[in-house]
């Protein structure tokens, strides 16, 4: 990819981002008209991004419900199985 379709990528992909999910079509429709190789780039990285930020924000929580049960707010054997701690079920205590 050349540096300047690569700037004209980033160019709609931000503008796309920009947007609400629900206009994003729309808006790419009128961004890349006639070239669908361009649309499905930054359809691509649209769908990375939000995959990318799926991940981080769930990690993010992960190490929150840690440092919460680590600064002593949840004691071992306060939490019985079948609990829920993050995305983690207890099932018995080890």
């Amino acid at each position: 990819m050349t540096p300047e379709r690569w700037r004209q990528v980033q160019e709609v992909l931000l503008a796309a981002l920009e947007r609400p999910p629900a206009e994003r079509a729309a808006f790419l429709d009128r961004a890349t008209p006639g070239d669908s190789e361009l649309r499905r780039e930054v359809e691509s990285l649209i769908v990375g991004s939000e995959t990318a930020e799926t991940l981080i924000e769930g990690a993010v929580q992960d190490a929150l419900e840690l440092a919460t049960m680590e600064a002593g707010e949840v004691q071992p054997g306060e939490v019985q199985p079948g609990a829920r701690v993050g995305p983690y079920e207890v099932v018995r205590e080890i």
